[in-house]
């Protein structure tokens, strides 16, 4: 991304986009890392971010399993074709 010819006004969006998304960031590393925290305080991080806490754990799991079932699958399709190879 080329940003020479942008003004001071004109990158204020991505100053600004930067700065919410290290804020989210931070709220769900300590999120990530409840066990360090007290409840009270990660009730009022969470009220920050736009998803709880919970659901974030819960969509991380469910992507944790797919990702072990993308190279299962690659290796399931790859299995007649070195077979057959090697025929």
């Amino acid at each position: 991304m080329q940003l020479d010819g942008l003004s001071a006004a004109d990158l204020e969006p991505f100053k600004d986009l930067i700065a919410r998304s290290v804020n989210l960031l931070l709220i769900d590393a300590a999120g990530r890392s409840a066990r360090l925290y007290p409840r009270h305080y990660l009730r009022q991080l969470e009220a920050h971010m736009p998803v709880r806490f919970a659901a974030l754990r819960q969509r991380r799991k469910q992507l944790a399993r797919q990702q072990i079932a993308l190279p299962r699958l690659i290796d399931l399709l790859a299995a007649p074709a070195v077979a057959s190879a090697r025929s």
